[in-house]
């Protein structure tokens, strides 16, 4: 995924939203701090810190053209929100516990039901009524 955004922006390159996609290319690899430890934070903050540059482009180039402020200002919020995650939540990367038990019943514990978790469907809708003769 994080391969295809980067060929999609280099494709793009004479868009007039080539700094838009840079930022989230850059950014996107933040993603992968799954991958990393022992401290997926560090990762997270480069890859997010790369995305400033063309931000900044992009507060610079449209300064007086209305939502782009805004979009930067969503696209931080968002990378930012998910660094706030990790910290509070996998310093030190991923946990797996290696002792673990069967995937269906610990979800039943944690989300009650009786069929490892999942669900019932809810029912299915009313059939449309029939259409009248012509």
């Amino acid at each position: 995924m994080f391969n295809a955004l980067k060929e999609y922006r280099d494709k793009n390159r004479a868009s007039k939203q080539f700094n838009h996609l840079s930022a989230v290319s850059e950014a996107i690899g933040a993603f992968g701090w799954v991958c990393v430890a022992p401290r997926p934070i560090d990762y997270m903050i480069e890859m997010i810190g790369a995305s400033d540059f063309y931000i900044n482009r992009i507060l610079k180039d449209f300064k007086e053209v209305p939502g782009h402020k805004e979009w930067c200002q969503s696209v931080k919020q968002m990378f930012n929100a998910l660094k706030e995650y990790v910290t509070n939540n996998h310093k030190k990367g991923v946990t797996w516990n290696a002792n673990g038990g069967n995937a269906k019943e610990i979800a039943a514990k944690i989300y009650g039901g009786g069929s490892g978790g999942v669900p019932k469907a809810p029912p299915a809708p009313p059939k449309a009524p029939a259409k009248p003769d012509t």
